[in-house]
C-alpha cells in the first residue's frame, strides 16, 4: 500500500512556525528597534531605575511594547504570538544579539540591591 502525502492547500493548513524562526524574527526586531526597547533592558539590568517599580513589570512592559510595535512595523509573526512565547523569543534574541543572557542582567540588578542594602546596614 502506497503512502499518500497531501500538500497543504493554504498557509493555515501548515504547521505553526518553528521557534527558531520566531527567535530570528525577534532578533531582527530588536536590532531594528533597539532605541525603543533599550530603556527596558537597562531597567532590568539595574543600570537605570525601574520604570514600573519591578523588573518583572519592566520586562512585561517591554514584551507588550514589542508586540504592539511588531504589528505596525511588518513583524506580523511577533505581533500574533502569545505573550509568553514572545517573552521567551525576546530573551533568546537578546542573547543571540549580545552574547549575554537576560537572567545575567537580572542577577546583576539583584547583586546591586544586595550591595546597597549591605552598605546601608
Amino acid at each position: 500500500m502506497a503512502i499518500t502525502i497531501h500538500v497543504p492547500t493554504s498557509v493555515a493548513a501548515m504547521k505553526p512556525p518553528r521557534p527558531a524562526d520566531l527567535i530570528t524574527e525577534a532578533s531582527n526586531f530588536l536590532r531594528a528597534h533597539w532605541d525603543d526597547v533599550l530603556p527596558f533592558f537597562q531597567a532590568i539590568s539595574g543600570e537605570v531605575p525601574s520604570i514600573h517599580g519591578s523588573s518583572n513589570l519592566d520586562e512585561a512592559a517591554c514584551i507588550f511594547k514589542v508586540q504592539a510595535m511588531a504589528v505596525d512595523n511588518g513583524y506580523a509573526q511577533l505581533g500574533s504570538v502569545q505573550a509568553a512565547k514572545l517573552r521567551r523569543a525576546v530573551r533568546y534574541a537578546y542573547k543571540r544579539n549580545t552574547g549575554i543572557a537576560v537572567y545575567k542582567l537580572e542577577q546583576q540588578r539583584i547583586e546591586q540591591r544586595r550591595e546597597l542594602a549591605a552598605a546601608a546596614a
